[in-house]
């Protein structure tokens, strides 16, 4: 579609020459007021006559000079602070600036995220409001980044950020104050703007140009401060922001999410999981301590629970790294199966169907083996399969029977469980347990299991401690 250039070349005009702004900030200004937005503004300028001619050296070179005497700079720093911030600073209200103790993360697994001090987990509304902060006015000036935007207007900016004036901060937008300036903390408006949980005013930063991926206080994105709120979790999703970005512990936006109370309970908080998920996050970027998100996963796996059991289910159908060890140096798999009691004895189960958490946690465990997980692995002090064949379900034709028989094809058969009786023992036993404790309401796949073992060479004639063959 071709664009509609002439009815923006007055305003293009008016903010290029007349105002003398960048070409950069016109772009992001026409964007931000009329959603207006073209690669080819260059051409368009020189066939408006309106193409400016690059500043010589020497000039800009005295440019340079004339500010230094406003300025100082520190030695070996790029930044540069000017020697009016300190007094300006003094009158603003730095409501927006999160605190130090709530955003502190030296261990996401001690105990549940809390942002009681700068943000609120209510899931049901985009409120995520920030307290006053606890940092030194006196020292945290602005960064000078742009050095283009006076120091004024982006005082003004984020002040209308910290006192909620969405029209205020959509006039300065619009008359020019960039989107990008940070505070004292690095943090950009986008940053403030989330602390505030005003997702009107986080709308219009975006509308602006604002860096979705801008690294804040702690090496924070925006995505990482709003994980409190499935509202402007979303809207940051649907501006495509890097996922896999970490703050100054290696965690993740996922890595927060994870480490709320009981995430697995609210219905919000695993709405928000999922949308995550679905946008590509990578689930075993690992953090300084050498965790992942699927690791907290695993660790949090709990019994009768059929919403844990779902998400787990969810995160096991994104590429994960089944192989990488808890730091205890446990498998996951068996950190999984100990932890969720999917393997319980079938004298237990009594005569109806088990409970759908425990078909969900067989179906986790189908997927840990076709993602890789060790077959062999030792759970309960005997191997996987063996605690299966005693333990397990291997309903016919359904989710038990699958993931017995995906463990079948992995797994070492020649091996011994309790009593000397080997894998094809205990499928056979089956028969004897379901005649006594069931009806045909459902029936073990007692043939097909034994027949997988068959396939795989095991042997018919192996005897066990009592001189019993198969």
């Amino acid at each position: 579609m071709a664009k509609r250039w002439e009815l923006y070349k007055s305003e293009i005009h008016s903010l290029y020459i007349a105002d003398g702004r960048p070409l950069d900030d016109v772009r992001r200004i026409l964007k931000g007021r009329h959603n207006f937005d073209a690669s080819s503004y260059r051409m368009k300028l020189e066939e408006w006559g309106m193409k400016k001619n690059k500043v010589a050296t020497s000039l800009g070179h005295k440019l340079g000079t004339s500010r230094s005497a406003k300025t100082t700079t520190k030695t070996g720093s790029n930044l540069t602070a000017r020697t009016s911030n300190t007094a300006l600073y003094q009158d603003r209200n730095i409501t927006s600036l999160p605190s130090v103790s709530a955003l502190q993360f030296p261990n996401p697994w001690t105990a549940p995220l809390n942002f009681s001090d700068s943000l609120s987990h209510d899931f049901n509304s985009s409120n995520v409001a920030a307290t006053e902060t606890s940092h030194d006015r006196s020292t945290a000036e602005y960064v000078d980044i742009t050095q283009e935007v006076d120091f004024a207007s982006r005082q003004s900016l984020f002040n209308a950020i910290s006192n909620g004036v969405e029209d205020e901060v959509t006039k300065l937008l619009s008359t020019g104050t960039s989107v990008h300036v940070r505070d004292g903390i690095s943090n950009s408006p986008l940053h403030a703007a989330i602390l505030k949980g005003n997702i009107v005013i986080v709308k219009s930063l975006l509308n602006y140009g604002a860096n979705i991926d801008a690294i804040g206080f702690k090496r924070k994105t925006p995505l990482h401060l709003a994980i409190a709120s499935k509202p402007l979790v979303q809207l940051l999703l649907n501006h495509s922001p890097t996922l896999s970005l970490q703050d100054d512990e290696g965690n993740t936006a996922l890595h927060y999410l994870l480490n709320t109370k009981d995430w697995w309970v609210n219905i919000d908080a695993a709405a928000t999981m999922k949308s995550i998920l679905s946008s590509g996050m990578d689930i075993n970027i690992t953090n300084r301590l050498g965790e992942s998100p699927l690791h907290r996963v695993v660790s949090d796996a709990i019994p009768e629970s059929n919403e844990y059991m779902e998400l787990a289910s969810e995160f096991l159908d994104h590429n994960p790294d089944v192989t990488s060890p808890m730091r205890n140096g446990l498998a996951l798999l068996s950190m999984f199966l100990n932890k969720s009691e999917i393997f319980v004895s079938p004298r237990r189960m009594g005569y109806w169907r088990p409970p759908s958490w425990v078909e969900t946690g067989y179906q986790c465990l189908e997927k840990f083996l076709v993602a890789g997980a060790d077959p062999n692995t030792i759970f309960r002090s005997k191997p996987l399969i063996i605690e299966y064949l005693l333990n397990g379900l291997y309903v016919e034709n359904d989710t038990f029977e699958k993931a017995l028989l995906q463990l079948i094809q992995k797994a070492n058969i020649d091996v011994m469980g309790p009593a000397g009786n080997y894998p094809l023992h205990l499928t056979l036993g089956r028969i004897k347990i379901q005649e006594r404790y069931y009806s045909d309401k459902w029936s073990f796949g007692v043939y097909a299991i034994a027949a997988a073992l068959i396939s795989r060479n095991a042997s018919v004639n192996q005897t066990n401690d009592e001189g019993v063959r198969h």
